[in-house]
């Protein structure tokens, strides 16, 4: 047991971590921190500021329906992708109405 406890003198639980898996450095406070007054969607807020959810639609439409058209046609594997391509797309439309709304509730409250 003696010869044990001289092997642990020199145990590090950071010899055991991988380099991948180390902390930045920074505090969690720092991590937080945003540089800016934007948080780092860009083509988001400049979607919002300028667009309407008509315009996001008319975007998305083409892609939408190419993935229809992948969706009935194919095989299994190419129609299960484009449905949950599909599915992804209604989500993303979804959220960015809600966005719309929330904007246009500030700008009543102003």
């Amino acid at each position: 047991m003696a010869s044990d406890d001289k092997s642990l003198g020199t145990f590090r639980i950071g010899d055991l971590r991988r380099p991948e898996v180390r902390g930045s450095g920074k505090t969690p406070q720092e991590a937080a921190a945003p540089a800016g007054p934007s948080v780092g969607f860009p083509a988001v807020e400049s979607r919002l500021e300028a667009g309407s959810i008509e315009s996001l639609a008319d975007e998305l439409r083409p892609s939408y329906e190419k993935l229809e058209a992948m969706a009935s046609d194919g095989d299994m594997k190419q129609k299960a992708a484009a449905k949950k391509a599909m599915a992804a797309y209604e989500r993303t439309a979804d959220l960015f109405e809600y966005l719309y709304e929330t904007k246009a509730a500030l700008q009543q409250g102003r």
